[in-house]
This record gives structure tokens, C-alpha cells and sequence, in this order.
């Protein structure tokens, strides 16, 4: 259910499939982000750990663990929706082919 801003004042207008098309696009925008910034704390981690074991400081060692697996985590879930979300989208334009 959405609203519309318009001159008559705000008015419903259905879930079609246009806008399920535009909502899946922009959770792909966001998936694509959170991607981004798993991919940077899975760097992240990886470059403490480096540092880490070079200063053979165990504390820094575990911390840059920690930041890996929640790095790892967080790819494979941002990985899951991303395919989810490509197939919902490949299933439009499938359908909108076979439309036209």
C-alpha cells in the first residue's frame, strides 16, 4: 500500500508490479552497499590481523577475528538476499518479455 503526493492532496495507489519492480531495484542499490561495506570490514579485519600477528599483540589478534567472522557473516547473508533479489527481478523481466 502506498500514498502519492498529489495536487488533490494524498492518494492511494496499488502495489503493481512496476512498483515491486522499482522497490526490488532499490534493495539491489542497498544490498549493493552492504555489500560494499562487509567486503571493507572483511579488509579491515584482515589488515589488523596482519598487524597483529607482526606486533604478536593476542588481544588484536582476537579483535581482528571477530571482525572477520562478522564480516563473513554479514557476505553470506548480503550474498543470500542478492540472489533472491536477482531471481524476483529476472521473474519481471521474463514476464514483462513474454508480454510484449
Amino acid at each position: 500500500m502506498r500514498l502519492r503526493a498529489t495536487s488533490a492532496g494524498l492518494k492511494f495507489f496499488a502495489d503493481g508490479k512496476p512498483h515491486q519492480e522499482s522497490d526490488l531495484r532499490e534493495k539491489q542499490k542497498t544490498l549493493q552497499v552492504e555489500l560494499n561495506n562487509a567486503t571493507r570490514l572483511l579488509e579491515e579485519g584482515n589488515q589488523r590481523l596482519q598487524a597483529a600477528i607482526n606486533a604478536k599483540t593476542f588481544y588484536d589478534i582476537e579483535t581482528a577475528g571477530i571482525l572477520i567472522e562478522s564480516g563473513k557473516k554479514k557476505l553470506m547473508t548480503v550474498n543470500t538476499e542478492m540472489i533472491q533479489n536477482n531471481g524476483a527481478l529476472n521473474q519481471f523481466t521474463k514476464e514483462n518479455e513474454e508480454i510484449n
